[in-house]
């Protein structure tokens, strides 16, 4: 997202339609740093093990009153599980074609992988280096047209302009590029890691070079934790999804506990 501020004093507005809430926030440039301007956020605590219904249009409209953001373009941000991650092989050739000559070149592979049709998906590919184990060279990020043509639909609602959609990893590495520059250090060869926690699955994701390398869903969504709190406190879903957002997973004086070890200790 940072790469999408403008020379303004003013950034374009980030949003973030979650599973349990929706997120917006909008950056103020003030001596040479940016600074929050306005955010947004607004949660629905699940009362049971179902995702609350979400109306993001009136939350969209009582968000964006007088005095709260300003202007109308936005960077939407793409959650899992609406998008999905493949490793593939493919002629590196194909890796320099226009993104409809990858998605034919690509297609056969992914419609085995898929459980929509590629034809009825948009991607973005990007080259990897191929792991010890396996000859993949390409990392392949893939959603539904139909699905972010819904969320277009709701900021339209209120005459939002989406400027550019981004997926989580891909606006994770912005800031971290953002934040090094700002200590001028090099980050490129760097590994690191994204942990992204759902409602219903917890994605990790390693990042090199810049780029997105490998993805995998984790063991120890919200909703998971909250379920184990339920059973271990013999209390109501709702009062443990309380207790989960007032005193978190914290350590313990002997180390940390694991979510999916039955809250076995690990170093």
């Amino acid at each position: 997202m940072v790469q999408l501020l403008t020379r303004k004093k003013l950034s374009i507005i980030g949003i973030d339609l979650g599973a349990c809430s929706l997120r917006a926030v909008q950056l103020r440039k003030k001596q040479d740093r940016w600074q929050i301007h306005h955010w947004l956020n607004l949660e629905h605590k699940p009362t049971s093990n179902q995702a609350p219904p979400l109306d993001y249009q009136t939350e969209l409209r009582l968000a964006f009153g007088s005095g709260t953001f300003f202007g109308k373009q936005t960077v939407l941000l793409l959650n899992p599980p609406d998008v999905e991650y493949k490793l593939v092989e493919v002629p590196p050739a194909v890796l320099e074609k226009p993104t409809n000559e990858i998605r034919d070149a690509l297609q056969f592979e992914l419609d085995r992988q898929l459980s929509w049709p590629v034809s009825e998906s948009e991607m973005a590919v990007w080259p990897v280096q191929p792991g010890s184990t396996s000859n993949a060279n390409a990392m392949v990020a893939v959603m539904k047209t139909s699905k972010i043509q819904s969320l277009l639909e709701i900021l339209n609602t209120r005459h939002l302009d989406c400027v550019c959609a981004d997926i989580v990893p891909n606006a994770m590495i912005q800031l971290f590029k953002h934040q090094h520059n700002q200590h001028k250090t090099q980050s490129t060869n760097m590994m690191w890691s994204v942990l992204d926690l759902g409602f219903r699955s917890s994605r990790l994701y390693l990042i090199h070079d810049n780029r997105p390398v490998y993805v995998r869903v984790v063991g120890g969504s919200g909703l998971e934790c909250t379920e184990i709190l339920a059973k271990a406190l013999h209390v109501d879903f709702r009062i443990a999804e309380q207790y989960k957002c007032i005193y978190g997973i914290k350590q313990t004086e002997r180390g940390f506990r694991s979510v999916t070890g039955g809250l076995a200790q690990i170093q």
